[in-house]
This record gives structure tokens, C-alpha cells and sequence, in this order.
């Protein structure tokens, strides 16, 4: 059992402990991603598709309404688990190439 409140660092290392994290916040979701893991996301204000764009991902955002649905986001949750090798593996080749638009944030900042 952990005790909050956790650090940035401790959620983004769990988040790559487990097979899936279900969640409506982007930076756990990026968290997740960082870590290799897909994040089933409960859309809100269409933040999350640009993201798995990024990723040439899609499949993984769920309306807010599902997730009081205990047997549909069940049900989704598993199609996803299910198609979690090939998943990853897209997740993870594309790593390297968001890394580095990442660090292009930044280079101004250095200059």
C-alpha cells in the first residue's frame, strides 16, 4: 500500500510497473508513455487524441460515461491487455522520436 502524497518520479515508475494505466489526466498519461505503458484515458476536451498521434496510436480514449459502466470499461480494459504486445511495441519504438521533440523544447532555452 503506498501513502501519499507521491512524487512525479514514484507515479511515472509505477506507471511503468503495470500493464495498463486507466486515467483522465495527461501527464500520467505522458508518465505512462514514458514508460512504455499504454494509458486508457477518459477523454476530456479532445486532449488525448493529439497525443496518441504522436504515438500513431489510437483505440485508447473512453467517454466519461463508460467508465461508470463497470462491466464496458471492464470489457475495454481487456481488449486492450489483450493487444498489449504490439501496443507497447509501437509505444516504445516511438520513444526515441518524441524524446527528442521534447528536448527541441528546450534548445532555446540553452542558446
Amino acid at each position: 500500500m503506498l501513502r501519499p502524497p507521491l512524487n512525479a518520479w514514484e507515479l511515472k515508475h509505477l506507471a511503468g510497473m503495470v500493464d495498463l494505466v486507466l486515467t483522465g489526466r495527461m501527464h500520467l498519461a505522458i508518465a505512462a508513455l514514458g514508460m512504455g505503458t499504454p494509458p486508457l484515458c477518459v477523454a476530456y476536451m479532445n486532449k488525448f487524441e493529439g497525443l496518441f498521434q504522436l504515438f500513431d496510436i489510437d483505440g485508447l480514449v473512453v467517454e466519461p460515461a463508460l467508465v461508470s459502466e463497470c462491466d464496458e470499461i471492464l470489457a475495454k480494459m481487456a481488449e486492450v491487455v489483450g493487444g498489449l504486445e504490439e501496443l507497447e511495441g509501437k509505444i516504445k519504438s516511438k520513444l526515441p522520436e518524441i524524446m527528442d521533440l521534447s528536448a527541441k523544447n528546450f534548445e532555446t532555452l540553452a542558446n
